[in-house]
């Protein structure tokens, strides 16, 4: 073979595979999505700091427990539980922000107990950024069909019920700009709320429906005017036979609740409706073969 023949050759293929490999690049490229928290062993964040709990605001004796076991964050609860998190991620928090499209999560409930609602708020320095909450988000009782259930959260538009949008992002980006010496904390919060049947045989609020709480449904038997406290199940203010049997379908269990996947995610790129990728590499390679054979017969 000549010398001058195996160039061309070369040429030719190193040619085609640029050719190719142009007109497939954009195609080929995969958005990045960050996970902030999957609560597999702690409270830690992708961000370098932790969750911090919210102690609870409402009235009550019950202060709900955190397990930060594998795989979720779990929180056992009891009637009208409420849990906060709180991420302080100043500038890195922001800087995701402004590169994501969605604030992803997943909320998984206790079988057969509803959540009342998930709040989130972006809140930071009041002149940059101010109390950003989105819509209550109501969760269906969890079933064996459809146990979890995912919110998204577009950040160009944190509330979808406010009668104007409010863009995270454009927030995130202000809170950038601001000077160094006027900002002081930029966070994320994320609010939980149970419902009013989580559970109804938990009489002293320590999560577990046990022997206890038979007592206490025991020394108030007969009362006319009890309240969930001292033995009432079903909120009819009289402790009688329903509420023991409402006991003995939950003896031995722990209301518990898992929050999971914490996520910004970004939106696939919008791409201008070009050639079919192996369309327009073959028509490409015609045009290479035909130019080299029109040089060869020269």
């Amino acid at each position: 073979m000549k010398r001058n023949s195996l160039l061309t050759g070369r040429r030719l293929a190193g040619c085609t595979a640029l050719a190719i490999a142009c007109m497939m690049g954009h195609a080929a490229r995969a958005t990045a999505d960050t996970l902030l928290s999957s609560f597999d062993n702690n409270l830690s964040s992708s961000l370098g700091v932790d969750w911090v709990v919210s102690e609870p605001t409402w009235g009550t004796q019950f202060v709900p427990q955190l397990s930060e076991g594998t795989g979720a964050l779990k929180v056992r609860h009891n009637t009208n539980w409420q849990v906060g998190l709180k991420l302080v991620g100043g500038d890195a928090l922001a800087q995701l922000i402004t590169t994501s499209d969605t604030l992803e999560m997943d909320a998984i409930g206790a079988y057969g107990q509803a959540w009342r609602q998930v709040f989130v708020v972006l809140n930071g320095n009041n002149e940059h950024v101010g109390w950003q909450q989105t819509e209550e988000f109501g969760l269906p009782v969890p079933s064996e069909e459809a146990p979890s259930t995912h919110i998204v959260i577009d950040l160009l538009d944190g509330n979808r019920n406010a009668t104007g949008s409010q863009n995270w992002k454009e927030k995130a980006q202000a809170w950038l700009n601001a000077p160094a010496e006027t900002k002081t904390y930029f966070e994320l919060f994320i609010g939980f709320q149970g419902g009013n049947n989580t559970p109804t045989a938990d009489f002293n609020f320590d999560t577990f429906v046990d022997g206890q709480d038979f007592l206490i449904w025991q020394r108030n038997f007969g009362n006319m005017e009890a309240g969930p406290e001292q033995g009432d199940t079903n909120f009819d203010a009289i402790v009688d036979g329903v509420d023991l049997e409402a006991w003995k379908g939950e003896f031995g269990g722990a209301v518990v609740s898992t929050i999971d996947n914490i996520m910004f995610k970004k939106n696939p790129p919008v791409v201008a409706a070009i050639p079919e990728p192996t369309a327009a590499a073959s028509g490409l390679i015609a045009v290479i073969l035909t130019a080299a054979g029109c040089r060869r017969r020269r």
